[in-house]
């Protein structure tokens, strides 16, 4: 038994459940790997203890997920934590990912249960792809459009990378056969290739080390859902395979 986890439980477990569970869920808080390692290896063998909530009915995952450890947050889904627990609202930790638009967060979890995670249902009992739409996370949606695509259809994902191989084989060879009169355009193109292109948005998404390192205050998707408003229509999305 590692020592964090004789320091926080001790040999006997003299702790009550509602303490153990506090240290718990203060180690998802604070992105606290070891102890996290720790504490789900010593309760592999009880998951109800590591599937537990807090009064709010979240997981240590709507936890970890909030402040974006995704470090735990893999440690967590290779334990065996379910991610599909919602809360006392409605809502399970991939839809925080969603909101935040954290893609690397929401890839843990496609990697981990790619169906169940796409199924994932909001309180308006929409899929992962509506509750895109409804909320406006463009970038959420494009990410998830990208993975289904590649879910369905993987051949074409491989011929493609085939084809663009081939094309970068066929061109580099070409470019080998020496020619006097093009030395000077080669040099040319030598030294364009050598610039540093312009730089591009970047993919990562935002984190809080950006703005504030504590999470929201208040549950986000409920802001962003109110109750009072229509039913819009959707567009249709490929989600058959996934009914």
């Amino acid at each position: 038994m590692g020592s964090n986890v004789s320091r926080a439980f001790g040999t006997s477990l003299p702790h009550s459940l509602e303490e153990r569970k506090k240290i718990y869920f203060k180690a998802a808080e604070d992105g606290d790997f070891i102890l996290m390692m720790e504490i789900t290896e010593h309760y592999r063998a009880d998951p109800s203890f590591l599937d537990t909530t807090d009064s709010d009915g979240n997981t240590v995952v709507h936890t970890i997920t909030q402040y974006e450890h995704r470090d735990c947050l893999r440690l967590v889904l290779e334990a065996g934590v379910n991610p599909g627990v919602k809360n006392n609202i409605g809502f399970a930790p991939i839809h925080y990912a969603v909101m935040e638009e954290d893609l690397e967060s929401i890839a843990l979890f496609l990697d981990n249960d790619f169906e169940g995670a796409m199924k994932t249902a909001d309180p308006r009992g929409g899929n992962l792809l509506h509750f895109c739409v409804f909320n406006s996370k463009k970038s959420s949606f494009s990410f998830l459009i990208s993975r289904l695509k590649s879910y369905l259809y993987p051949q074409e994902e491989e011929d493609g990378h085939h084809h663009h191989h081939t094309h970068h084989t066929h061109h580099t060879h070409h470019t080998h056969h020496p020619h006097h009169h093009n030395h000077t355009t080669h040099q040319r193109h030598s030294g364009q290739r050598q610039r540093t292109p312009p730089s591009s948005p970047s993919s990562r998404p935002r984190s809080h080390s950006d703005s504030s390192s504590s999470p929201p205050s208040s549950p986000l998707p409920p802001s962003n859902l109110p109750p009072s408003s229509p039913a819009r229509s959707l567009s249709p999305v490929p989600t058959d395979n996934l009914a």
